[in-house]
């Protein structure tokens, strides 16, 4: 359960980054720094469930309070909600 501030802030810098490598990565057209952190946050559930149900182990790694393994599986799950969203709507992404 996310409780702090310092959790969401986390939260939001991973996501971020996360959205913003995954639209780097694939070449999105411009949704903004809003739609980023969306897709980045949204992709860091989607990434970290993904995980979890491949029993593939994601804890332990940090950089400062990032944590690197979450970072992964964040940009994993944005690059998978990306190629979701340009097949249900491809001309925007």
């Amino acid at each position: 359960m996310i409780g702090s501030v310092d959790q969401i802030l986390v939260m939001v810098i991973v996501g971020g980054t996360a959205g913003w490598l995954a639209a780097t990565v694939l070449r999105v057209r411009s949704i903004g720094i809003v739609g980023t952190m969306i897709v980045g946050v949204v992709g860091s559930f989607i990434g970290i469930v993904l995980f979890r149900a491949i029993d593939v182990r994601i804890e332990g790694y940090q950089i400062g309070p990032i944590p690197v393994g979450h970072l992964f599986a964040a940009f994993i799950g944005a690059i998978l909600l990306v190629v979701v969203l340009r097949l249900l709507r491809w001309r925007r992404y």
